[in-house]
């Protein structure tokens, strides 16, 4: 187990979830993020308001996948949420302020310590690199295989 490893917990895994955009997925998400003790209240409209201003839309290749995130100051709890959308939704790439690319995997980046979003950041971006991943992930069907297959791809990956 490494330190990365603390970020994940298998029930924060998702799978099969349907929502039609971007502000319905934050809509869902803050309910449970809140719920739990996660974010506070005034999480969602940051995470809106974030994303409308610093995409996060990436194209991996095979698969784009998004990593929305947004100041530690709305999070409690330090945490990376990968969610597996039934159907893509749209986001706009990063470093772009209109090229659109259609997203069915996300990771939710809920990071409390600001120092810290940019390393959490780069080795996401690091394990969506690796081979055949994005795939694996996709095609888990539980919240315990989602969550083996992050551990496995980090612990293969040398992060």
């Amino acid at each position: 187990m490494n330190n990365f490893d603390k970020y994940f917990l298998v029930e924060e895994c998702y799978f099969d979830v349907r929502v039609q955009d971007f502000a319905e997925l934050i809509a869902k998400f803050s309910q449970i993020f809140i719920t739990k003790g996660y974010v506070n209240v005034d999480w969602a409209q940051s995470m809106l308001t974030r994303e409308k201003n610093y995409p996060t839309g990436l194209d991996m290749g095979a698969h784009c996948i998004a990593i929305p995130h947004t100041y530690s100051e709305f999070v409690q709890t330090s945490l990376i949420v990968p969610v597996v959308l039934q159907q893509k939704i749209p986001f706009v790439h990063m470093g772009s302020q209109e090229n659109i690319i259609d997203v069915e995997v996300i990771f939710f980046l809920l990071i409390k310590e600001p120092h810290q979003q940019v390393d959490v950041l780069a080795k996401i971006l690091n394990l969506c690199s690796q081979k055949n991943f994005i795939t694996e992930l996709k095609t888990a069907k539980t919240q315990t295989t989602m969550y083996e297959t992050v551990l496995r791809n980090l612990n293969n990956g040398g992060i």
